[in-house]
C-alpha cells in the first residue's frame, strides 16, 4: 500500500509540474502577442530588385480592415484586402532613329525614390495607413528588362507613396549597348504616388535623348 500511495503522489507531482509549465509557455506566448499588438507601426522595404516576380511579390503590402462584432458560431470571415502602396508601370516606346531592335532588352531603372514605409498597425491611431521612412535615404529600384514583343504591356514595380520633387531624375534606361537615358521630372512639377493607385509611364526614346 506504501508502495502504491508514493507512486500516486509522483504521478500527481508529475502531472502539476506539466501544468506549470503548460501555464508559462501559455504566458508566454500571450506577451509575445501583447507585445505586437501595443507596435504602433509596423516596417516595410521594397526589393531594389523586381525584376523577379518574387521580388515584386514581396514588395507589395495588403491591408485588410479588421472586422468586429463576429462570433464563432458565424461562420468564415470576409476580409478585404487593400493594396497601401503604389504601382508603376513602364513602358518603352521607339522614337526618331531608333528601331525595337535598339531598345530591347533595354533595363529599367526608377530612381530617387525611398524604399522604406510605416504601417500603422490594427487599433492603433490611423490603423491601415502608410508613411514613407523620414530616415531613409532616397534610391532606385530595378523594375526590369523591356521586350516589345514579351513585355509589351509595360513592366511593373511597387514604389512607396511619396512625393518626388520637381528637377529630380524619375527614370533611368540603358540600353544593351549601354547608352543611358535619364527622365527628368519638369522644373514645374511634382511626382506624387498615392496609395491603392497605378501609374503607367511611357517612355519615347530617340536618338537625340
Amino acid at each position: 500500500e506504501e508502495a502504491r500511495a508514493e507512486a500516486l503522489m509522483l504521478k500527481e507531482e508529475e502531472k502539476q509540474n506539466g501544468h506549470e509549465e503548460g501555464y508559462q509557455k501559455g504566458l508566454e506566448e500571450a506577451q509575445k502577442q501583447l507585445e505586437a499588438q501595443e507596435a504602433e507601426q509596423l516596417d516595410h522595404f521594397e526589393r531594389m530588385k523586381q525584376s523577379l516576380e518574387d521580388d515584386y511579390m514581396a514588395s507589395d503590402l495588403m491591408f485588410a480592415d479588421p472586422v468586429s462584432d463576429h462570433k464563432k458560431t458565424s461562420g468564415d470571415v470576409s476580409l478585404v484586402f487593400k493594396h497601401k502602396l503604389s504601382k508603376v508601370i513602364v513602358k518603352l516606346q521607339i522614337g526618331s532613329g531608333l528601331n525595337a531592335s535598339d531598345i530591347d532588352n533595354a533595363t529599367v531603372k526608377i530612381t530617387n525614390t525611398i524604399r522604406q514605409c510605416t504601417i500603422a498597425s490594427v487599433g492603433k491611431s490611423g490603423m491601415g495607413s502608410v508613411d514613407v521612412s523620414t530616415s531613409d535615404a532616397a534610391s532606385s529600384i530595378t523594375v526590369g528588362t523591356w521586350n516589345s514583343s514579351t513585355t509589351p504591356n509595360g513592366i511593373a514595380a511597387i514604389v512607396v507613396p511619396q512625393v518626388v520633387t520637381a528637377n529630380s531624375q524619375l527614370f533611368e534606361v540603358q540600353l544593351t549597348n549601354n547608352a543611358v537615358y535619364k527622365y527628368i521630372i519638369p522644373s514645374t512639377d511634382n511626382v506624387t504616388f498615392s496609395p491603392e493607385k497605378v501609374y503607367t509611364y511611357t517612355l519615347t526614346l530617340t536618338t537625340a535623348g
